[in-house]
């Protein structure tokens, strides 16, 4: 299989595995930048604790992107003073759901306007999250900026393509591995477009999936969910 590999991809610190796989960068390396990683969600983890606020994470399906944005805002909004609530993710585990983080409050108050707008599911749980893949971590971003920086000298460019989660886009053998960096620099304040990223790499002709990790779902069956026939009808609206 790893003979015949068309592209690589992965999410959070799974797009470290998936550039250490491509040759990007060597294993020792991805490793001390995830250390980091984890350090900084750690720190931001624990401040949080210490303040007696725990982030909430809702996964809402049913509603368009456009659609759930506006309520997101409003969310905030009615929220009250300090209320946070950003979007995390775009399509992860399935192309019309949205994973959003923030304070209880506005969380249960997007849940409420969400199901209103007529949404199949809205779910929030408390989650020792730290604000990975929104603005919250703009403060904290420096300690991992610094790590990519070091890293950079020591990486090539990939062996087979990389589609990079942040932006959605592939990289191809040949790039420039600054252009990687950026878009990991980017991904570690910005929600993943995980649903846009999957609709192009099933455009740019990749037709079979394997994945790995520590969920329970496989990739025969997440592949399954996005070749089923609503999500060929889903999938045409990004083309």
């Amino acid at each position: 299989v790893a003979g015949s590999v068309r592209a690589v991809a992965g999410v959070s610190v799974g797009e470290y595995a998936a550039l250490c796989a491509a040759g990007v960068m060597s294993f020792e390396a991805g490793l001390a930048v995830v250390k980091t990683f984890d350090r900084l969600a750690m720190t931001c983890i624990a401040k949080a604790q210490a303040a007696g606020r725990t982030l909430h994470v809702a996964s809402i399906s049913g509603i368009a992107e456009d659609a759930l944005l506006r309520l997101v805002l409003c969310a905030t909004h009615r929220g009250g003073p300090g209320a946070v609530c950003e979007v995390l993710a775009i399509g992860n585990p399935t192309p019309d759901c949205t994973a959003v983080v923030g304070t209880a409050k506005a969380v249960y108050v997007l849940k409420f306007m969400a199901e209103a707008a007529g949404a199949r599911r809205a779910e929030v749980f408390a989650h020792p999250w730290c604000g990975l893949h929104t603005p919250m971590m703009r403060a904290q971003q420096g300690r991992l900026f610094g790590a990519l920086d070091k890293a950079l000298p020591r990486m090539q460019s990939p062996s087979h393509t990389v589609w990079m989660a942040a932006k959605d886009v592939a990289m191809i053998p040949g790039c420039d591995p600054a252009d990687i960096v950026a878009n990991l620099k980017w991904q570690l304040t910005s929600p993943v477009p995980w649903a846009r990223m999957c609709a192009a790499v099933l455009r740019s002709g990749v037709g079979e999936c394997y994945s790995c990790g520590p969920e329970e779902r496989s990739g025969s069956q997440l592949w399954r969910q996005w070749h089923a026939p609503e999500i060929q009808r889903w999938q045409s609206c990004w083309r």
